[in-house]
């Protein structure tokens, strides 16, 4: 877990104040009943996600096989907007 989140982390589960996470992290500590919404119909603005390698003419098969299972994952758990135009 990245520093910032583990700040961000502690402080929400503190009840110092409201906060700001993805759904991904934020969803299971709801269940658990640690966190509430307090602004359920509030939330970013849709925005990309790019998955960044070294340009190569070949790309490792690993690589390829990474990038496609982080985004189908990401698609399950409805993260994913398909806005490529036809």
């Amino acid at each position: 877990m990245c520093p910032e989140w583990t700040l961000n982390h502690q402080a929400l589960l503190s009840g110092v104040g409201i906060g700001l996470g993805h759904r991904v992290i934020l969803d299971p500590l709801i269940a658990e009943g640690l966190l509430e919404h307090v602004l359920p119909d509030w939330h970013y603005a849709p925005h990309h996600v790019h998955a960044v390698y070294p340009s190569n003419r070949f790309i490792p098969l690993k690589v390829r096989r990474f990038v496609a299972g982080f985004a189908d994952h990401l698609a399950a758990m409805g993260a994913l907007i398909n806005d490529k135009k036809a």
